[in-house]
């Protein structure tokens, strides 16, 4: 019996030592084609992970958290993804339309009444998240340089001063247009903080990240650790320091202040890929991956944070649906394999995105080549 216990115990060793051999080998492969092609981008530090049914299969990290300075990045670091927060709004939103707090038929009008001009009140949800509205693009330079408020009440109440300048002016753009639109996701975030009666960060973290055991930063990542952004600058590309103005102002939340870790990044990731009931129900997630209008010839559209791409897109899998971002001074890339029940993130601490954009899709087909996540069909 006791030459049993001893057999099977090396056995269970030996399978335990496998494991980590193969999950270090996968890390290798990965490190292999993240450092060449952060060299090929030029960027000061880059970050990318795997993520097959559930499990982190690769994770690896390649260059500077400060440009200039000897000092690696950890895979630990925390990296800002501008606008993939905005598929983390459009989540938040649907689990309060689950809750009947909201609907995505909620029109502005039923929110903010008669303060909004009419040519605002009848405008969806739907619409804001789908980026249908008629909202203009981007807020004025005036209201971008203010200060952001200390507290999260303080936010929320400059978010809603935003939200009611421009609903309080006539809609710019048409219903059933499609325009991108950072305003459109900061005035469905400021709904939800009306209708739910909290702040939209205190709201996606209770619905999106804390049923996920992610732990979110709102803004640039700071901490002795936490790799800094990077633009151009006088003299080439510069650091921006995170205790300063590193970001967009917080009141733009919802369309793009979240960052997290390379890690949580593909939890989010993996809990659309496999429609996890911790967040929504199925229904749910095929509605905010239904775009309400598409391409003829692709069946390609944008649907509630998330471009769709029926036969893959510029990705050499399929079904995709994916979403990036960027303040200027990062790039992240988010790209959902639900058939694989797959995910890959991609990220950077470098705004060249003239550089990075050709470098992520390069390597994120690689990756999809490496770890075998190519459909039969795929173009």
């Amino acid at each position: 019996m006791r030459l049993m216990l001893l057999l099977f115990g090396l056995c269970a060793f030996a399978l335990s030592l496998d494991s980590e051999a193969i999950a270090q080998a996968e890390d290798s492969r990965l490190s292999d084609l993240l450092r060449e092609s952060r060299e090929k981008s030029g960027a000061v530090g880059m970050g990318a992970g795997v993520m097959i049914d559930g499990e982190v299969v690769a994770l690896a990290t390649d260059g500077d958290r400060i440009i200039g300075e000897d000092t690696p990045i950890s895979p630990e670091a925390v990296w800002h993804l501008g606008s993939i927060t905005k598929s983390m709004t459009a989540t938040m939103i649907a689990a309060l339309v689950e809750d009947d707090v909201l609907s995505f038929e909620t029109t502005i009008g039923d929110i903010y009444g008669e303060t909004a001009h009419e040519s605002w009140r009848g405008v969806t949800l739907e619409q804001l998240l789908t980026h249908r509205s008629g909202a203009p693009s981007n807020f004025g330079l005036v209201a971008m340089l203010r200060p952001d408020p200390s507290s999260l009440d303080g936010i929320a109440r400059q978010r809603q001063a935003r939200v009611d300048d421009i609903i309080g002016a006539p809609r710019p753009g048409q219903t059933g247009e499609y325009r991108y639109s950072n305003v459109g996701f900061t005035i469905a975030g400021a709904m939800a903080e009306k209708a739910a009666g909290a702040p939209w960060e205190t709201l996606v973290t209770e619905h999106v990240f804390t049923p996920l055991g992610i732990t979110p930063t709102f803004g640039a990542p700071k901490g002795e650790a936490a790799p800094w952004g990077h633009a151009e600058g006088l003299f080439g590309k510069a650091p921006r320091n995170p205790h300063k103005k590193a970001d967009n102002p917080r009141f733009m939340g919802p369309a793009g202040t979240v960052a997290l870790s390379l890690e949580d990044l593909l939890r989010y990731g993996g809990a659309h890929a496999a429609q996890a009931p911790a967040l929504l129900s199925r229904s749910s997630y095929d509605r905010l991956r239904t775009p309400p209008q598409r391409d003829e010839t692709t069946g390609s559209g944008y649907a509630y944070g998330w471009i769709i791409e029926p036969d893959g897109g510029p990705f050499q899998a399929a079904p995709v649906f994916w979403h990036n971002g960027s303040n200027t001074m990062w790039y992240a890339v988010l790209i959902v394999l639900p058939e694989e029940r797959a995910v890959l993130a991609i990220t950077a601490n470098d705004g060249d995105l003239d550089s990075l954009e050709p470098v992520f899709l390069d390597l994120a087909n690689r990756m999809i080549e490496t770890y075998g996540l190519a459909a039969p069909d795929a173009r």
